[in-house]
């Protein structure tokens, strides 16, 4: 299991910054401008296991589709990847962006959506979306 620890790319959006403030994650002030601004962060899990910020969109379609674009730098090939679309509360918005996944990468080996659990979920709040799959990478700096 540790060789393959590098080997996962853990990235994903949340929807409401007040879940990360109320978590400690970000300052009162970020939340408050970042959700008047509708600003969206993309975050990974980097080496340490730690939550990194990668980029910074305005609006939540932009920051899904940089999700998706983001994936390109470090995928493996799609014919011999796994990738696991993880939602908190909603569904809808993770079929349509699977379906996304799956027009951009058409040969994956499996794609598949699952929902999150109360423990993660209480700390992000409804409508993250995240996407979890086999990285080409040994090192994840974004």
């Amino acid at each position: 299991m540790e060789e393959n620890r590098l080997k996962i790319s853990h990235r994903f959006v949340v929807d409401d910054l007040e879940w990360l403030r109320r978590g400690g994650r970000l300052s009162n002030s970020s939340a408050f401008i970042g959700s008047l601004l509708s600003i969206k962060p993309l975050i990974h899990v980097d080496d340490d296991g730690k939550l990194v910020a990668y980029a910074k969109v305005r609006g939540r379609k932009k920051a899904l589709r940089t999700l998706l674009e983001n994936s390109e730098t470090d995928m493996g090939n799609p014919s011999e990847t796994d990738v696991i679309i993880a939602h908190a509360d909603c569904l809808e918005e993770a079929e349509a962006f699977a379906q996304s996944v799956k027009e951009k990468y058409p040969d994956l080996r499996s794609i598949n959506i699952m929902e999150l659990g109360p423990v993660i979920g209480c700390h992000v709040g409804p409508g993250l979306i995240a996407m979890v799959y086999n990285s080409r990478n040994t090192s994840r700096t974004a």
